[in-house]
């Protein structure tokens, strides 16, 4: 099976294929969106994805037991089949290494944290990847800004809030910020108020820079099923908050 991505305005593979399809080569109906031409056993099939999210991703390098990564899910709001370009692609990889820069300072400084140039674009319903987009200029790479001692596997956590529910649960993400330095901590062992608050500022600018050009970030609730996957929703984010209990991160390579 062979798969090929298409967007407005069309161009003349897509008219082509559609001619092939139908035999008319009438697009008029088809106004947003992506389209999937799907050929099986010599047959097109035409599929319409009606909602893209897009992923910007953090590459954490310098830790114990190797790289880590974090992944930020965002949609052009309203949804509809909304696409980018590589200057919205610039201004979401911006925004994530703002984020970064804004709390970096109990991040210990042998973590460099990297925020990729490169926003992929998944169909939200069923996973499918379409183009990449590039960031002309991608973000300096962030050094973490506490020479201060801290434990491999240990930090806090951000979760991000929505206020959708799917499957009887609620839908929410979360962000781990591992390792801390040992700053974090209060006096009785629980994540300290000022990272609540550093981080309560940071997540405020985020959504605010990404919301000029209708961007929302929230919480990409996956596709499942094999071979063909379905059943993926974008939630957006009402909020990030700091939780108060420590987190911890173990790998299958602890001792």
């Amino acid at each position: 099976m062979h798969r090929r991505l298409y967007r407005l305005p069309f161009d003349q593979a897509f008219t082509d294929a559609v001619k092939k399809q139908d035999g008319r080569g009438n697009i008029t109906r088809y106004t947003v969106g992506y389209f999937f031409i799907v050929a099986r056993k010599g047959a097109l099939e035409l599929r319409t994805v009606r909602s893209m999210v897009y992923i910007v991703t953090t590459n954490w390098s310098g830790l114990q037991g190797g790289p880590g990564i974090t992944q930020m899910a965002m949609e052009i709001i309203g949804g509809g089949g909304g696409f980018i370009d590589d200057a919205t692609a610039d201004i979401m990889v911006d925004a994530v290494a703002a984020f970064w820069n804004s709390i970096k300072s109990e991040i210990p400084n042998d973590v460099t944290l990297t925020v990729s140039g490169e926003v992929p674009m998944f169909a939200t319903a069923n996973g499918e990847l379409g183009p990449i987009y590039t960031s002309a200029s991608p973000p300096a790479a962030i050094v973490g800004g506490s020479a201060l001692a801290y434990s491999a596997a240990s930090g806090y956590k951000i979760n991000v809030r929505t206020g959708d529910v799917k499957n009887n649960r609620r839908v929410r993400g979360s962000i781990f910020v591992v390792p801390s330095s040992i700053n974090v901590y209060d006096n009785n062992g629980n994540v300290s108020s000022s990272v609540a608050t550093a981080v309560a500022t940071a997540q405020a600018t985020l959504r605010t820079t990404l919301a000029g050009p209708n961007i929302a970030l929230g919480v990409w609730s996956r596709p499942k099923g094999s071979p063909v996957a379905s059943g993926g929703t974008f939630h957006e984010t009402t909020g990030l908050d700091v939780s108060t209990k420590v987190a911890v991160l173990r790998g299958r390579r602890d001792g």
